[in-house]
């Protein structure tokens, strides 16, 4: 009877072990098909069931590739051409990749620092972005936001943001002044501009901005002078932005912080 109880037991420790053991190698890295080269990864995003890589990249498993490239988890996939120059941001908008930049060209027809690929071809978005290039896309309230450095979409004079519908480009309330947009993110039914700027809308915000869908408003008195937003996530109900900074609205916090929607609290 002891002996029946110990294989038992035995025999229950062993599946637990080897449980563990299927999940710890479930939970393994892996290498993705050759990997990406001649660059690093700026930007991933996900569109047509392919997990999409960008930046100023240049080969996918050692052949090359136009700064963008598709993954389905077992091969790397090419989009026509891609890009004549690098990428910095990503966003699936109206199932559509849309892709913005350093680039003027996309599968070899013109498009200035952005384009669309349809899973099939490249397309311009307009007469595109002039003076400047993308830093960040974002979808916000039905619309496709790109910021960077640039100072007209289309034939609308725009400040470092513009709004896309699909086939028109829109000014965002003055955009924004003495500085650059670096990030976006959209968050709590709002949307935010991060960068080096210290006006939005003509409003003074210093490196930290929020857009409303009509407004633009600051959030409290900004960054420590002389500071940036470079990168910008939403996490368990709040918005985290990093950066080079060591306080933001008068709360010390060195080059991480946290907003709450009200407050802004260290890490």
């Amino acid at each position: 009877m002891k002996n029946t109880c110990f294989k038992r037991l035995f025999l229950f420790l062993f599946s637990i072990t080897l449980l563990a053991s299927s999940a710890k190698a479930q939970m393994a890295w892996f290498d993705v098909n050759g990997g990406v080269d001649g660059g690093t990864v700026s930007a991933f995003d996900t569109c047509f069931g392919k997990l999409f890589v960008a930046g100023p990249l240049a080969y996918a498993n050692g052949n090359p590739v136009g700064h963008i490239v598709g993954w389905d988890e077992t091969n790397w996939s090419l989009l026509d051409t891609g890009l004549s120059a690098p990428v910095n941001a990503t966003a699936n908008y109206k199932n559509n990749l849309y892709a913005g930049g350093l680039f003027d060209s996309a599968g070899g027809h013109p498009a200035h620092h952005i384009a669309m690929w349809n899973g099939s071809a490249w397309s311009a978005a307009g007469t595109g972005l002039k003076n400047g290039n993308v830093n960040a896309l974002a979808v916000y309230s039905g619309l496709l936001y790109a910021a960077g450095t640039f100072d007209s979409a289309g034939t609308t004079a725009t400040s470092k943001i513009a709004a896309w519908d699909g086939s028109t480009w829109m000014a965002v309330s003055g955009g924004v002044n003495n500085g650059d947009i670096t990030t976006l993110a959209a968050y709590n039914g709002n949307l935010y501009a991060g960068g080096t700027f210290t006006s939005a809308g003509g409003t003074a915000a210093r490196g930290i901005a929020r857009w409303d869908g009509s407004n633009w408003s600051a959030m409290g008195s900004g960054l420590s002078t002389g500071s940036a937003v470079e990168a910008m996530q939403v996490w368990n109900n709040k918005l985290y932005i990093s950066g080079y900074f060591d306080s933001v609205s008068g709360v010390p916090a060195r080059m991480i912080a946290a907003w709450d929607g009200t407050h802004w609290s260290a890490l």
